[in-house]
């Protein structure tokens, strides 16, 4: 089944913020004071709403996490280093480069004993055979993360992992 957040914008009158209980409800509705954001087709977000049921746009400002990315290349099949975001922020997957092989990213909430992929309802996300550069958020910590080369054929695959 698919889910639609669906956004009304009302510009001539206050409105108050529809509070959603639980995940099977589907839209929030939202007054917004100022010019509309762009809103692209098929692009899914999420918004936030302030007391007054006005639309907060934006990212929160964050400082600096000052974790040390992890970067490397794979040549072979293996993993790279381990790295542990802060929770409740996003962080950054990069690979690049000519490559022919796979590449996964893999949680470990035990202190790096059980490697994990990622899923979602059963299906296995965050796994590339080409170049990619995305993120992602963990909110539990600490929680490790890795890159794995699960398949490996020809070129170099170049990565990083950041925050």
């Amino acid at each position: 089944m698919k889910r639609l957040l669906a956004i009304v914008f009302l510009l001539a009158f206050p409105a108050s913020a529809q509070q959603v209980f639980t995940p099977s409800q589907n839209a929030i509705a939202c007054a917004y004071n100022t010019s509309l954001p762009t809103l692209t087709a098929g692009v899914y977000g999420l918004v936030q709403c302030d007391s007054a049921g006005h639309l907060l746009a934006g990212a929160p400002a964050y400082a600096a996490s000052g974790k040390t990315p992890v970067t490397g290349t794979f040549a072979a099949t293996g993993q790279s280093s381990s790295f542990t975001p802060l929770g409740g922020r996003g962080f950054n997957i990069s690979l690049w480069g000519t490559f022919v092989a796979t590449v996964q990213l893999e949680r470990s909430f035990d202190s790096g004993t059980t490697w994990l992929p990622l899923t979602a309802a059963g299906t296995q996300l965050y796994k590339w055979t080409a170049p990619a550069s995305e993120s992602a958020q963990e909110d539990e910590v600490p929680v490790l993360y890795r890159l794995n080369a699960t398949a490996y054929t020809s070129g170099t695959v170049n990565y990083r992992i950041s925050q």
